[in-house]
Order: structure tokens, then C-alpha cells, then sequence
């Protein structure tokens, strides 16, 4: 399967697992053996079967995020863990800091170096009292915050 956005086409990345999705704003031109040509719109792709599929994995290239994002704390309201994700579009620094609404840093989840992908931390609130919390993720220069509440 190709991906054509304007002028530019190119195959879609490695799908490694049934539920894999795809996500962005394209149209597809389905050229696999025994089809025939058609343009469709696509805005999200979930492969679902791999083995009559022209969504074959075509590399072993790993697929990065984008860019540096913050994911919202699930679930939230959380009592006593929650889980917190970031996307990193390559190796980093990363700092992981937890503060309580005085600004003052209540727990440290991260300090060390990370590679690029999709990562989460459980974050255990039980030795903190009922209140909103903030979490901070550091990466070089840039600050991403997010808003959690504890609940007990």
C-alpha cells in the first residue's frame, strides 16, 4: 500500500501488530497484486489481518513519534497510581518531576537517558495526602506540564 499526500508517495510504515494504527491524513492508492487502483481517503488505518493484507511490513525501520508530547495522566482522578506516557523522537535526557501546588517537588520518577519511542511510568501517590498535583517531563530545554488529581 502507498501513501500519497500532494506529489509525494511513499509505503506506509512496518505494521508489526494486529491493531496497529496509522494515523494521518492521506489518500491511498491500494497497488498490490490482483487489485485494482482506487484512491481513498485515509485518516486512521487499523490492521487488522496481516495475511490477505497489501499491509505487509516493508522494513524493520523503527516508526518515531513526531516529536516531544506530554500524554494526560490515565486514569485521572487516580487513587493511589496512575500512569504517565511521553513520546521521544529520539534519545534523550529525560527528567520526570511530580509537584504538589506550592511548586515544591514532591517525588523525582525520572533522571537518566531514554531512547526514542513511547514510554510510561506508574506514578504510586500513597504516601501523599488528596489534592491536584503536577507533572513535569524535561527534555534539553523543553518543559512539558500536565494537571493530576489525587484522590483518597
Amino acid at each position: 500500500t502507498y501513501i500519497n499526500n500532494d506529489s509525494t508517495t511513499f509505503i506506509t510504515p512496518p505494521f508489526r501488530n494486529i491493531g496497529d494504527i496509522f494515523n494521518k491524513g492521506y489518500d491511498v492508492i491500494n497497488c498490490g497484486p490482483g487489485s485494482s487502483k482506487s484512491n481513498r481517503s485515509l485518516r486512521n488505518l487499523i490492521v487488522r489481518d496481516y495475511e490477505d493484507s497489501s499491509l505487509m511490513p516493508t522494513s524493520t525501520e523503527e516508526v518515531l513519534p513526531n516529536g516531544l508530547s506530554l500524554s494526560q495522566n490515565y486514569p485521572n482522578p487516580f487513587n493511589p497510581t496512575t500512569t504517565i506516557s511521553f513520546n521521544l523522537p529520539m534519545e534523550s535526557d529525560v527528567k520526570l518531576e511530580v509537584y504538589n501546588t506550592k511548586g515544591e517537588m514532591v517525588k523525582s520518577l525520572l533522571n537518566n537517558s531514554m531512547k526514542s519511542g513511547t514510554h510510561s511510568i506508574e506514578f504510586n501517590g500513597s504516601n501523599l495526602s488528596s489534592g491536584v498535583y503536577y507533572y513535569k517531563l524535561t527534555v534539553g530545554k523543553e518543559n512539558h506540564v500536565k494537571k493530576m488529581i489525587l484522590i483518597k
